[in-house]
């Protein structure tokens, strides 16, 4: 089965639009109801997928 989905994706992405607008982490966590602590890892997860690896510029 696994483990229920915490957060649905489109709050995720609607956090993910809010940052790169440059809204604070206390800010998009009010608005999506999502906590910081999970905030910092899925927003981690888009910078690491968003860079290619190796990529030395």
């Amino acid at each position: 089965m696994g483990r229920p989905v915490a957060h649905p994706a489109d709050k995720i992405e609607y956090a993910r639009l809010l940052k790169h607008q440059g809204t604070s982490l206390g800010q998009i966590a009010a608005k999506t109801g999502i906590p910081k602590t999970s905030l910092h890892r899925y927003l981690a997860d888009a910078v690491s997928a968003a860079t290619p690896s190796g990529d030395t510029q």
